[in-house]
């Protein structure tokens, strides 16, 4: 009896994926966006020619995946960033933050220069605008840490998303990743300082010059990993 239970389980579980599947499929060839609706359970049941049962298992394989989202009441939608979980390299579980760190840097040194040159062709009027935004919002909020982290966060990530390379979804948590650990370790930061690299950043992308706009980031990123190689310095001594 156990063996037939285990047997009944596993075929459905390969049924279940199967139809994860023919989701995604069905996502894709209808063109559904972040924030759109599925069809119903039942619907999809039919669609599907399988049980209500399987289908809510698919669901569930899909949500784990971060392709769907259930809300309550509502039904299944897309997610916003789809297919993108909050820590897909697993940083969370590195033990040696401070080791982790220095090497996310390193990647981010590389990827932010490329983004930021290629960003100068492609960025919008709408980004740039978002960008001045931000770039006041820290000039206001200098010494609120956590608020200027979160602009920082979306300052580079409209950088990033400006260059319209499609591997951003699986790259963009490498920056975020870094910012955020960065910020975690004990080092003084001059966010007004931080922020006029910030604005000769913005500057370079309005004369979308992309050449400029990669020195500025190399500047930039150079002042920050300086401010953290020296965290006993009086901020008020040295900028």
């Amino acid at each position: 009896m156990a063996d037939y239970i285990n047997s009944n389980e596993s075929r459905r579980s390969t049924l279940a994926n199967q139809i994860a599947n023919q989701l995604v499929d069905y996502i894709q060839e209808n063109k559904l966006q972040a924030g759109d609706r599925l069809p119903s359970e039942f619907e999809l049941a039919e669609l599907f020619n399988v049980g209500r049962g399987t289908v809510r298992e698919a669901v569930k394989i899909l949500v784990s995946r971060n392709i769907l989202e259930i809300r309550r009441a509502k039904g299944t939608f897309v997610c916003e960033n789809i297919g993108v979980t909050e820590d897909p390299f697993g940083f969370n579980f590195v033990p040696d933050k401070t080791e982790l760190v220095d090497d996310l840097f390193e990647i981010r040194f590389i990827l932010e220069r490329y983004f930021v040159n290629k960003a100068a062709n492609y960025i919008t009027k709408e980004k740039l605008e978002e960008m001045r935004q931000i770039v006041r919002q820290i000039d206001e909020h200098v010494d609120d840490h956590d608020f200027c982290v979160s602009c920082d966060i979306k300052f580079h990530q409209c950088i990033m998303e400006s260059s319209q390379n499609l591997a951003i979804p699986v790259v963009l948590p490498v920056i975020t990743s870094n910012i955020n650990y960065f910020n975690q370790t004990p080092f003084v930061r001059r966010w007004e300082v931080a922020n006029n690299g910030h604005k000769a950043i913005l500057d370079a992308l309005e004369k979308r010059d992309g050449e400029l706009a990669e020195e500025e980031m190399i500047r930039h990123l150079a002042y920050v990993l300086e401010r953290r190689k020296r965290p006993s310095v009086d901020p008020r001594a040295v900028p």
